[in-house]
């Protein structure tokens, strides 16, 4: 929507996926510690840092194909756009874990 969109939506957009982005890294980072064992959290928030660093390697060069084929720089973006929606909902399959135990420790 941002590359369409006009000066004076141009703003709230940006807002909204600064909420958004802050927000779903955060969630990401906190994801190990529901779903795994107490001894293995370390390996599994590593596990979620690499494949992250990965898209970080993989998409730059990417969308600069992308926008290369196609000579627009929203169809470019159009793509990892997509990839975070499926990502999304391959996220809604988690099993909810419920308050954990440790909650009583604080």
């Amino acid at each position: 929507a941002i590359p369409y969109s006009s000066q004076a939506l141009l703003w709230p957009l940006l807002a909204l996926l600064g909420f958004v982005y802050g927000y779903a890294v955060s969630w990401i980072y906190l994801m190990p510690i529901e779903l795994v064992r107490e001894e293995r959290v370390g390996s599994a928030a590593g596990l979620l840092v690499s494949i992250g660093y990965m898209g970080g390697l993989i998409g730059p060069p990417l969308v600069g194909y992308l926008i290369d084929i196609t000579g627009d720089f929203a169809y470019a973006m159009f793509v990892p756009g997509v990839a975070a929606i499926l990502w999304m909902l391959l996220g809604l399959l988690l099993p909810e874990t419920g308050p954990s135990s440790g909650y009583e420790k604080i």
